[in-house]
């Protein structure tokens, strides 16, 4: 992301349908998350249907 002009990254459901059951998808999903925050891209997560997903 450093080195390419990034204005958005979109989050595929693949990542997004386990996150309340399984602690590993929640580690890889944070930082897909948290990282495009710093740099101020906006983030879009396809699939997001619970509280506990958006969360």
């Amino acid at each position: 992301m450093k080195n390419f002009l990034v204005k958005s990254l979109k989050i595929d459901r693949s990542f997004v349908r386990d996150l309340a059951n399984a602690p590993i998808a929640r580690g890889i999903a944070q930082p897909i998350v948290v990282i495009p925050h710093g740099l101020n891209v906006s983030t879009i997560a396809e699939g997001i249907e619970t509280p506990a997903q958006l969360q």
